[in-house]
């Protein structure tokens, strides 16, 4: 039986993190630091933590962001290895979709994302926020290898 490989985007495949890089764009980048940091800490549940960090980021065109995503520094050995294997690799994160699905296209590898709700090219919220093991899940007849 083959492994699957389930890769997390931020930094494993990107060498930086996208959301500070995105709030870095909107001049936002310490309030983004302070509500991840208290959501790393426990003090804020994950899904809220995440929801408002996208309302922080509504503003922005997806296109803007999207280009952000697009420009970010990938760990090369990573995407050789997921480029050989695209027939058993793939993404987990919990990253808007409109935001990284061209990453993956690019990567040539699934992607398993959270789900926005997006209107005349901004996000309008989210309709589905990803669960890592659930993600997992679909593949239980297969080894898991989990990077990142």
């Amino acid at each position: 039986m083959k492994p699957v490989f389930i890769f997390d985007l931020d930094g494993t495949i990107t060498r930086l993190e996208l959301l500070p890089l995105i709030a870095r764009e909107l001049g936002i980048e310490s309030l983004m630091a302070e509500l991840t940091a208290k959501t790393m800490a426990g003090l804020i549940p994950f899904d809220e933590s995440f929801k408002h960090r996208v309302d922080l980021l509504k503003s922005l065109p997806i296109k803007v962001i999207r280009d952000i995503c697009s420009s970010v520094p990938l760990n090369e050995q990573l995407v050789d290895f997921m480029r050989q294997n695209s027939d058993s690799c793939a993404i987990a994160t919990g990253n808007l979709d409109v935001w990284v699905d061209g990453l993956a296209e690019q990567i040539g590898v699934p992607l398993y994302s959270s789900t926005a709700l997006a209107s005349d090219g901004y996000i309008q919220g989210i309709s589905k926020i990803i669960r890592k093991v659930d993600v997992l899940s679909q593949f239980s007849d297969r080894h898991i290898v989990a990077v990142g």
